[in-house]
């Protein structure tokens, strides 16, 4: 074996080498003569030093990636999909790799590894890829490793994608999944399975055991403990999972060390009261138990390291050598990521590692801290261990949900006694599950202590004073984080009195990262992925922030608030919806709620529809200054940029809510943009002034849907760019080929986000610069974006 200090080496060659060969596109020949050449030097040196063992497994690291490359512009079935009109219906045929659970109400999902696929009127093809199924009525069970034909309607778009945020598309794309079929459960024919696999069998396990917990486990706690049991959130209310995200604790829902560590130690407890002075056989049958229930809960990566670093150091005590925690560590990323690259793109791996790693270094440095503070070793220890273990994920947490809990090393040594006091139980409750009489009180006491564990944390998420918002880290936020992590480091571990100026030095890197990086950017325009629906997003230098719509009550806050965070916002200076309807106001309610809102302007008709009326009571409960807008007026910026309400709704409207859209126009200096809600072409020539209305960019009315705009609408604009908010995978509701047409004709580019996810549009009012989400994170895009 290598002397322990290289695997650290070795292992960040690795991942150095894999990153290499995904950003640099090595051929799998070039990689292979690079690891013989590394391994011959060796055996001509015979001595491995750091500069070999580098040299060694970056070439492997090249290698594995080489060979199986990450498809960032889709797999084979994505491109064949792409080449089919949205929404074709199609055949394929394959082996389930994952599945989850169903939900409640009876949905749930699949992952199909596909090898053939036929389209309406074709011949079936040999094509590889993977593909998400998402079943509505999935009342029986899909187990992995069953084949299966499945017939469904294919989609390309798989949720909203907007800059600075990271959504369950960037998850999937990790997974190496990039299209999605919506099927029915009749459209699903079961033809085989893989009966000696132990994934089917371990699979019908946990139905099984789902089954049971159904049946006999309180309804109210039910999604909570089937997450922590096994794995799968797919009951979790989006309320439960802010809960949890927002008090830091959201870490014990994944299937990690807390649950793999209780499990060895339990049944590692049991069997040495009954084979005494046999460690050898209780380690390994402890091991053996503790992968079995990782095969059981799905493999995920978290519990994959777990159990990896759980073997690598009971080797360590069975040859009675000593434990060397970072170099184990280290043994373990090198070990998944040989046997699954993928790995270093999962964040929940990557979470994993890096929360043990920051526990490694910081542990020990700060309970020295705490018990010198005159803290309690009792509490020093458990509080030393929470507060290190979240020094190193803060970049992570400001991607998932740009927000930091004060509270959170506090809730956390309250919540991991509880769920380890539950995760005991549960253990014990396992092999007599099918044994109502006893399981029973046990579920029943495990729910109790998973409502007392969601209270703490409900309530600790409500503590807004405790919540520190944090903007999006870029690479050089990260390696200012880093720098000052290190200084605070060095104070720690190497402290003389001259390193105290390491301190100050590090809060004031902290403090820039937490106000964000200034931004030279005059006009920030951001028309937000919002799948069918409108949301605008207008930055100021950065300083001002106007929204006009929030997209539907849902997206609100999947996307809305989510991307507000992201970006450093907590306070909003104008908020202006453009009409009644649902998918342009619903999500404005989630960020009245949620955010500081100076002003709130609305136009006509709003008043009028069951909608307005609730948003423009909570404008009233909020007590946010509103006004009513009328046609002509100018809103003012403190930059010189302006915006004019060119219309807003008719005296004595119809039924249609449309009809009260408002229309205005941003200008600043040479740039200007026309954002027309849902205004109806047809009246453009009745109450748009070419000379007020010409504008450089249109927001096309309506979503681009059928009549939304026309040859006088367009003579009237002139637009050299056209931008559309919709969604042509959802209903069909996306830009009709007859606006296609137009615009083509005229020679005037489209910019959708069912194609580019959110689109930004940077000018200082002389340049001008337009990008999409996917265009910027190099996924492929529709054919006819462009025109």
């Amino acid at each position: 074996m290598l002397p322990q200090k290289h695997w650290i080496w070795a292992s960040l060659a690795l991942i150095f080498g894999i990153f290499v060969g995904w950003q640099c596109d090595i051929k799998p020949l070039y990689s292979i003569l690079l690891t013989i050449g590394n391994l011959f030097l060796a055996l001509y040196i015979k001595q491995l030093t750091h500069f070999l063992i580098v040299g060694i497994f970056f070439s492997i690291g090249t290698l594995l990636y080489s060979l199986n490359p990450y498809p960032n512009s889709g797999d084979d079935i994505f491109n064949y999909l792409f080449t089919l009109k949205p929404n074709s219906y199609i055949d394929v045929e394959g082996v389930v790799i994952s599945s989850s659970l169903p939900d409640k109400d009876n949905r749930l999902t699949f992952v199909l590894a596909v090898n053939k696929i036929r389209a309406s009127g074709e011949e079936s093809k040999q094509i590889y890829g993977n593909v998400q199924i998402y079943v509505n009525d999935g009342d029986t069970p899909i187990y992995t490793h069953e084949k299966v034909k499945v017939r469904g309607k294919s989609s390309l778009y798989l949720s909203p994608t907007n800059f600075y945020t990271r959504g369950y598309e960037d998850y999937l794309r990790a997974h190496r999944i990039y299209s999605r079929l919506v099927v029915r459960r009749s459209d699903i024919q079961k033809i085989g399975q893989w009966i000696l696999s132990p994934l089917y069998w371990s699979s019908r396990l946990r139905y099984s055991t789902y089954k049971f917990l159904q049946k006999n486990t309180p309804e109210n706690t039910i999604g909570l403990i089937k997450a922590l049991w096994l794995g799968d959130r797919s009951d979790l209310t989006n309320e439960e999972r802010e809960f949890f995200s927002l008090s830091g604790t959201a870490h014990i829902l994944a299937i990690s060390g807390l649950h793999i560590g209780i499990i060895f130690f339990i049944v590692k407890t049991l069997l040495d009261s009954i084979f005494k002075e046999r460690e050898t056989l209780t380690n390994g049958m402890g091991l053996v138990i503790c992968l079995i229930y990782s095969v059981i809960t799905g493999l995920h990566g978290s519990s994959v390291r777990a159990l990896a670093m759980l073997f690598i150091g009971t080797l360590y005590f069975l040859t009675q050598r000593k434990v060397d925690l970072v170099s184990a560590l280290a043994i373990t990323v090198a070990g998944i990521l040989i046997v699954n690259p993928d790995y270093l793109w999962d964040i929940g791996t990557q979470m994993s590692i890096v929360t043990v790693l920051s526990i490694l270094l910081f542990y020990q440095p700060l309970r020295k801290m705490l018990i010198k503070a005159y803290i309690p070793g009792i509490l020093a220890r458990p509080l030393a261990v929470t507060l290190s273990a979240q020094i190193l994920l803060i970049p992570f947490l400001t991607i998932i949900s740009n927000r930091i809990n004060l509270l959170s090393p506090l809730i956390n040594l309250l919540v991991v006694p509880i769920m380890g006091i539950f995760l005991t139980i549960s253990l014990i409750c396992l092999p007599l599950l099918f044994s109502t009489s006893i399981s029973t009180p046990l579920l029943n006491i495990c729910s109790f202590f998973v409502l007392v564990t969601e209270n703490i944390c409900k309530w600790s998420a409500n503590q807004n004073w405790a919540i520190l918002t944090i903007p999006s880290t870029s690479s050089p936020a990260i390696l200012l984080f880093l720098l000052a992590v290190f200084l605070f480091y060095e104070l720690l571990v190497r402290y003389s009195p001259h390193k105290l100026l390491y301190f100050p030095i590090s809060m004031l890197i902290l403090i820039l990262l937490w106000k964000g990086l200034p931004s030279r950017n005059e006009v920030e325009i951001n028309i937000l992925d919002v799948s069918h629906g409108d949301c605008i997003l207008i930055s100021l230098n950065n300083k001002e922030h106007m929204l006009i719509d929030g997209g539907k009550k849902e997206m609100g806050k999947r996307v809305t608030s989510s991307f507000l965070r992201s970006k450093g916002i907590n306070t909003i200076d104008i908020v202006i919806p453009t009409h009644a309807d649902e998918d342009h106001i619903g999500g404005l309610f989630e960020i009245l709620n949620n955010f500081e809102v100076k002003q709130f302007l609305y136009g006509g008709g709003l008043d009028k529809e069951d909608n307005g009326k609730d948003l423009l009571s909570l404008v009233d409960l909020m007590k946010i200054p509103s006004k009513r807008l009328h046609g002509g007026e100018h809103i003012k910026f403190r930059n010189g940029a302006q915006l004019k309400i060119l219309y807003c709704g008719e005296e004595n409207p119809s039924n249609d809510t449309n009809s009260n859209s408002i229309v205005a126009k941003l200008t600043y200096k040479d740039f200007s943009i026309l954002l027309t809600g849902d205004f109806p072409a047809n009246k453009a020539s009745t109450y748009l002034n070419q000379n007020e209305a010409r504008a450089l960019i249109l927001k096309l009315p309506h979503h681009g849907l059928k009549n939304s705009v026309n040859e006088d609408f367009l003579n009237i604009v002139n637009p050299q760019i056209a931008i559309s908010s919709g969604n042509e995978f959802h209903n069909n509701w996306g830009v009709r080929t007859e606006v296609k047409k137009l615009l083509k004709d005229r020679k005037i580019p489209l910019f959708r986000t069912d194609s580019l996810g959110g689109i930004q549009i940077k000018s200082n009012g002389e340049t001008l610069s337009i990008e999409g989400a996917r265009q910027k994170r190099g996924y492929k895009i529709l054919r006819d974006t462009f025109n």
